[in-house]
């Protein structure tokens, strides 16, 4: 480091390049490299972006030197160890002296052979750091242990004596290195997630090595065995010896494939080093693709749990395509990744297999494993443990990064710098929470062979049979079929090994839902008269039921019943778990279900109030939205048909988010007009709130704007079109009532109020050239000049951009049935921490959206749970300063679109808002964010969603009941101020999270009771109280709140509100004077007017902090 910085000072100071320097044409040298770029790499941008991860992840030749100090130390210490007299296996006395336990599980206990320790023969340095393609975060470092060969007698390779023998030769080792100053920390591990591939975990002392594992594997010297042995077909575990039982004459030889490829895994280490330093030695991109491609891995957890796909694998599949002439030395890296997912995602190895071995015959291997790649040796499946499920699953995100790689939005960094977690990838989960079921399974099942063959792991004896069960019964339902592998917890050395069942991790299966037909109620099967109908009956069982079609055909037939849309979204768990109780024998008890949990914050179970509101709704409201778009349908039709009006309607758009169903809650319908906390204004046909009583539940006025044709009459004056607009509301109104009779009608000057089948539609007229009107302004020269003013913005915020909005959102929402559940959820969560004053509706409809429409690294969501879980992610993640948020609808953004909006976005970031939300319609402004959040609301929200994100993963992750309302639960610790108010007066207060459970559930009531009076309608006392706050005090102070029923505000100073200023009469109010003419705002004053004006509303006001001190 001193050598470095003395370089850096050294020699004269840069000279300032000349005119004819600066601008002189570009030297071979530098055109060579421009046209490497374009070829090699993409782009330039690419480039970086892989030189900069290569930097971050590759080792350090400093730290490659400091570990190569330790590994030699540790090389001494292993080789000191005591040599032992030979003694019997089955009784391992080497252990008795010591505290070190077995790291080996023996079923059975009974074990023929003898052993001895004998120092290694050789200590060998393999694995990726040997080959500088590993990376340098949570390195593991691989030690291979050759053991002599007098530690081997003949027959060893049977009856798991060798497996048994590495374990106790890596025991004794263990025993010996426990006291040494060169180990901080030893524990056991199972290599590969494998219980009979015990290895030895070594933590060096913090102040040696950080963040680096040193790892001991053991084997027998080479030649000792026969390779030959070790075919799949081959048998190498007697079943009498496993059983116990009597041998017969006609006992079968089983075969042990999995337990052969154990062995072989570790005769055949040191050859494939070899193998893999041939093939990569003078090929740097090699080198490079392969770490990327191992963070590609770790990003998705591909590289963790049983039968993973890792490191190793894709090492040995980059060198299968550098033999098969796909790569080539003079790729680049990122040539060589691209080609690797080209390769994977069209690949198909459980019918179509590799092999390194040219003459290698595959069909033997295919008997025998689902995935089939073939080392150099011709003798090892190098997937022999991998579970078909997961090689589809490296394929599936194979597919998706090359496409992610060529997306004009996406690109480098969400194919390698963005974690892949399984809970957001998957729309709906299932967890096998009893590990030790499978017991069972495997009886049912009858595949005791497997068992013995998998050393009594019935998970991997079982799992095949489970995942196909699994594949069949659900079909066409899902897209893929995701798989999470169980692992195990590494234990100290004096403990005892975990069985196959006490996993640390279990058992998880993920679900990509076809949007189209997942929730079918129906299954259609054969005809009931041929061969199938037996299978598919024999697969069904009693769920089978012969049913007769619309087209005549008696056919066999499943049927899921569902009373709601709710309910339809667990039909795919209902499959799951009847499958499994009936070929499996696991009981439902044993199976968590992971998808719909989030959802019960969108629930109101029903029931009816005094004043005639009907509170809740079925599940989670979408047959309401559902029921409010057909009525809305139903007015426009009645609408459209008026023929007294002197101009026709041309347009008639919904913009309330209830009819894009974004709400969170659909609204409340009425259905009678006994509203005891009302007063009923016969002669206008409406009811007024009582100021004694309870607030009125509250009624969301559903407001559409009304686009009338264009014409010369139309005024050219505000004041007159504002008239003119009143005309057409009373017009409107008039008719409407004389042809429906039975429809309630109240024109205002704004809009006109129209109650029907119980819902309220606030009809509002436009005028296509209104907002020009406004923007016109006559100097006092009389020259006309167009410029924006606060009521022109608004009424084209009104009419022209959220009809813009409300169109591309029901767009969305049609292509992808999750967006409203997931916009719903997001919304609600923004809510509950207090945040409804801060973030505009229509800003979080867009970050959701932004999900859907740039969904990479993942597909779009398809389940409300997996949307919510990426929107908090996102908050997370995402450089609000730095990016903006793209959201391209109908897929109308070009590359170069792109570009010049991100140029545009970095040249005029100071005159952009904090969160910039760009959409193909309006691409240099973000209309919904202009006035909020501000950047203080925004770190905020990051801040909430991490702890949010946090607490849902260890729910979803978690064995145990966890209460999910924390989640919705605000923290009013931050708070300078908390004005508590009065439930009576909160007309949402059935909205509150927590009194979800607290009312009845399942309360049925009739529909045909009907309307004569119009209900209090939009009367919200909390939003009236918060606007009048907003006016007064918004310069000292910021206001939160829950608009889903919230009992509190929140209150936080600025930060420089009670700071002395220069006394001013106009800012004179709730002030007190200071020394000479200076005043401060008291904040007695102020919270005194908090209660006068919220007279009635505030039940009381806590003062938690002492920031207003000076």
């Amino acid at each position: 480091m001193h050598d470095m910085a003395m370089t850096d000072v050294d020699g004269p100071p840069p000279a300032k390049l000349s005119r004819s320097e600066l601008y002189k044409p570009p030297t071979n040298e530098e055109l060579m490299d421009l046209r490497e770029t374009e070829m090699l790499f993409h782009s330039n941008l690419v480039k970086l972006e892989i030189k900069e991860t290569l930097k971050e992840i590759s080792l350090h030749d400093k730290k490659r030197a400091e570990i190569d100090v330790y590994l030699h130390s540790l090389h001494e210490t292993i080789m000191s160890s005591q040599e032992t007299e030979s003694a019997a296996l089955q009784s391992m006395a080497w252990l008795d002296s010591s505290s070190v336990s077995f790291p080996f599980v023996c079923n059975p206990t009974k074990v023929k052979g003898n052993m001895k320790f004998l120092k290694p023969s050789e200590i060998k340095l393999i694995g990726s750091y040997q080959l500088d393609s590993c990376l340098k975060h949570d390195l593991n470092v691989d030690l291979l242990l050759i053991m002599p060969k007098d530690c081997f007698q003949a027959k060893d390779h049977l009856n798991q004596r060798y497996l048994r023998k590495c374990a106790l030769y890596l025991a004794h080792v263990a025993s010996h290195l426990a006291n040494s100053s060169l180990v901080f920390d030893i524990q056991f591990s199972y290599f590969g997630e494998n219980p009979m591939k015990p290895i030895v975990l070594i933590t060096p002392p913090p102040g040696v090595l950080n963040n680096i594992t040193v790892r001991l594997h053991a084997c027998l010297e080479p030649g000792c065995l026969k390779l030959e042995r070790f075919s799949p077909d081959k048998s190498n575990v007697r079943q009498t010896w496993y059983t116990g039982a009597q041998p017969t004459a006609d006992e079968a030889m089983l075969p042990t494939p999995h337990y052969n490829s154990c062995i072989l895994m570790d005769m055949l280490m040191e050859s494939h080093l070899y193998f893999l330093y041939e093939t990569s030695s003078d090929f740097q991109s090699f080198k490079d693709a392969v770490k990327l491609l191992k963070v590609w891995l770790r990003q998705r957890d591909f590289d963790k749990g049983y039968g993973s796909f890792n490191g190793f694998i894709m090492s040995m599949l980059i060198s299968y395509l550098v033999s098969t002439n796909k790569i080539n030395k003079l790729m680049s890296s990122y040539q060589i990744i691209r080609n690797t997912f080209q390769y994977l995602g069209s690949s198909n190895w459980n019918t179509n297999g590799i092999s390194l071995n040219k003459n290698e015959n595959l069909s033997n291997f295919h008997n025998y494993f689902e995935v089939v790649f073939v080392d150099p040796s011709g003798t090892l499946n190098l997937c022999a443990d991998m579970p078909l499920l997961v090689y589809q699953q490296v394929c599936h995100e194979a597919r998706l990064s090359l496409d992610a790689l060529d997306d004009k939005q996406s690109g480098f960094s969400s194919v390698f710098l963005k974690q892949v977690s399984f809970v957001e990838k998957y729309d709906q989960i299932i967890k096998l929470t009893k590990t030790g079921i499978l017991r069972k399974t495997a009886e049912r099942l009858q595949v005791q062979d497997k068992v013995l063959d998998h050393g009594s792991n019935c998970i991997a004896a079982t799992l095949t049979h489970i995942t196909s069960m699994l594949r069949k019964g659900l079909g066409n339902r899902i897209q893929q079929l995701g798989i999470k592998m169980h692992s195990y917890k590494p234990w100290k050395i004096d403990e005892e090994p975990p069985k196959w069942k006490e996993v640390e991790t279990n058992l998880t299966f993920g679900f990509l839902l076809n949007q189209e037909s997942f929730s079918d109620v129906l299954e259609r099967g054969p005809s009931a008269d041929s061969p199938e109908a037996v299978v598919f009956r024999e697969f069904w069982g009693e769920k089978s039921e012969l049913r007769r079609f619309k087209d005549g055909a008696i056919c066999e037939a499943v049927v899921w019943k569902s009373n709601s849309v709710s309910e339809k979204r667990e039909i795919p768990f209902n499959i799951c778990k009847f499958l499994l109780k009936r070929h499996c024998d696991i009981n439902p008890s044993a199976v968590k279900f992971l998808a719909t949990q989030f959802e019960d914050f969108l629930k109101i179970p029903q029931r009816s109030i005094k004043n005639g509101t009907k509170i809740g709704f079925v599940g989670t409201g979408e047959e309401a939205f559902q029921d409010c778009s057909i009525v809305f349908n139903d007015l426009c039709s009645r609408l459209r048909n008026l023929t007294t009006l002197p101009l026709s309607i041309t347009n008639l758009q919904g913009v309330s988010p209830v009819l894009r169903h974004t709400e969170v809650y659909p609204p409340c319908k009425c259905t009678t007009d006994n509203q005891s906390h009302a007063i009923r204004i016969s002669q206008q046909q409406i009811n007024v709130p009582v100021p004694e009583k309870k607030c009125p539940a509250y009624v969301s006025p559903i407001e559409v704007i009304c686009h009338m044709e264009g014409s010369g009459k139309w005024p050219q004056e505000a004041a007159a079109l504002r008239r003119l607009k009143a005309a057409f509301h009373i017009a409107m109104s008039d008719e409407l009532k004389q042809n429906h009779p039975k429809l309630i009608c109240i024109p205002a000057q704004t809009h006109v109020d129209v109650l029907m089948d119980g819902h309220v539609f606030r009809i509002c007229v436009a005028y296509h050239r209104e907002v020009t009107i406004l923007q016109t302004h006559t100097t006092p020269d009389g020259m006309v000049k167009i410029r924006n003013t606060p009521q022109s913005l608004e009424i084209a915020k009104q009419t022209v951009h959220l009809p813009l909005l409300s169109s591309s959102i029901n767009g969305l929402r049609q292509n992808f049935q999750s967006y409203s559940g997931s916009c719903r959820l997001a919304k609600c969560w923004i809510n509950s921490q207090l945040l409804s004053t801060q973030i505009t509706s229509e800003a979080v409809e867009l970050l959701v959206a932004h999900l859907y429409t740039n969904p990479y690294p993942y597909t779009a969501p398809g389940s409300a749970q997996a949307g919510f879980l990426r929107f908090l992610r996102f908050c997370t993640s995402l450089d609000f300063a730095a990016n903006p948020v793209i959201v391209d609808f109908n897929n109308d953004l070009s590359k170069s679109d792109y570009e010049s909006i991100l140029q545009h976005f970095k040249q005029n970031r100071e005159a952009l808002p904090p969160l910039s939300i760009i959409t193909s319609k309006e691409r240099t402004q973000s209309l919904w964010t202009t006035e909020k959040p501000s950047k203080v609301i925004l770190r905020r929200l990051k801040d909430l969603a991490q702890i949010c994100l946090k607490s849902a993963e260890s729910f979803l992750s978690s064995e145990n009941t966890v209460d999910l309302t924390s989640i919705c639960t605000p923290s009013l610790g931050v708070y300078d101020v908390i004005i508590h108010l009065r439930s009576c007066w909160l007309p949402r207060r059935h909205e509150q999270i927590a009194q979800h459970n607290s009312v009845r559930r399942n309360h049925n009531y009739e529909d045909d009771e009907t309307m004569t009076l119009l209900p209090v309608v939009g009367f919200d006392p909390v939003q009236i109280y918060l606007s009048d706050l907003e006016n007064c005090f918004g310069d000292l102070a910021l206001f939160f709140h829950d608009d889903n029923g919230g009992s509190v505000i929140g209150v936080l100073w600025r930060p420089n509100a009670f700071q002395p200023k220069q006394f001013k009469l106009s800012t004179a109010s709730c002030v007190e004077m200071l020394d000479g003419d200076k005043c401060a705002p008291s904040v007695h004053s102020v919270l005194e007017d908090f209660k006068i004006m919220g007279r009635g509303l505030v039940e009381n006001i806590e003062l938690h902090s002492d920031k207003w001190k000076i």
